[in-house]
């Protein structure tokens, strides 16, 4: 009987390691995508800051040329 239990506790033992791994891993991933997800918003903004600024450089180009 004692085997029984020691062996049920030991699988229970594993099991929460397995949980605790299982949480670790996860929340290593969860932190790489929310990196992965800035990256991509700040070259979002980077590329509609330089959508804008070559707007202003075609807008004066072409003002230099009326004149």
């Amino acid at each position: 009987m004692h085997s029984f239990l020691f062996k049920k506790y030991v699988g229970k033992l594993q099991s929460t390691d397995e949980l605790l791994e299982s949480l670790q891993t996860t929340g290593s991933t969860l932190g790489r995508l929310k990196l992965s997800q800035h990256r991509l918003h700040q070259d979002a903004a980077n590329k509609r800051a330089a959508v804008k600024f070559d707007s202003s450089v075609m807008r004066m180009r072409k003002r230099q040329m009326a004149n």
